[in-house]
């Protein structure tokens, strides 16, 4: 499968922020699949059609700013509690009352705020990888509304910067790497389509 043929099996829900593109396959108990930074759906493209072959309803959204989702400008509407609150619309939306709820990388952040404001809807959490303080989050940087932020956010934009970072990423983040080019295609085009 590569990135186009992932972005026409995507539906769209319309929040308040902006429209949210997700994959909705299968029946049975629903799992939902959170991506992290700076990636989308598209990291889970290889498990969905096997979860989805052992009797499972697969929800994997594009967060709002990421993939095939839209990307407003206003800085405020990516904190946390508004993403976790986008992914409660999202499976009201869906009519889904409860999931196992199953996130890696950043999108811990927006977990543990769902957590906060409906932890009753989660049945189990699969936790891949994540940033857990037992403070509270308190990394030891953080993007913040200014200049800094939009330059390093804008070198994924940009051709040749997006494939130095992305490849770096690879690099550093995977011991062994079995990606193809359709693959790393897949996590390049979303950022390169702003």
């Amino acid at each position: 499968m590569n990135y186009s043929n992932f972005r026409e099996s995507q539906q769209f829900f319309n929040s308040k922020d902006g429209k949210i593109a997700y994959i909705d396959q299968g029946s049975g108990p629903t799992l939902l699949l959170l991506h992290g930074i700076p990636t989308s759906g598209w990291l889970y493209r290889k498990m969905i059609p096997l979860l989805v072959k052992k009797g499972y309803r697969i929800i994997a959204p594009d967060m709002l700013g990421f993939g095939s989702s839209d990307s407003p400008k206003n800085y405020d509407v990516y904190i946390e509690k508004k993403q976790a609150q986008r992914i409660l619309e999202l499976m009201d939306f869906l009519k889904i009352k409860e999931w196992t709820h199953i996130f890696h990388d950043a999108s811990g952040l927006w977990t543990w705020e769902l957590c906060k404001l409906q932890p009753q809807r989660i049945e189990r959490l699969v936790i891949l990888n994540t940033i857990i303080y037992s403070e509270g989050f308190k990394p030891p940087m953080r993007f913040g509304k200014n200049v800094f932020t939009k330059i390093v956010m804008s070198l994924y934009t940009f051709k040749i910067t997006n494939n130095i970072l992305i490849k770096n990423l690879f690099k550093m983040g995977l011991i062994e790497s079995t990606l193809s080019k359709i693959d790393i295609e897949g996590y390049k085009k979303p950022l390169t389509r702003r």
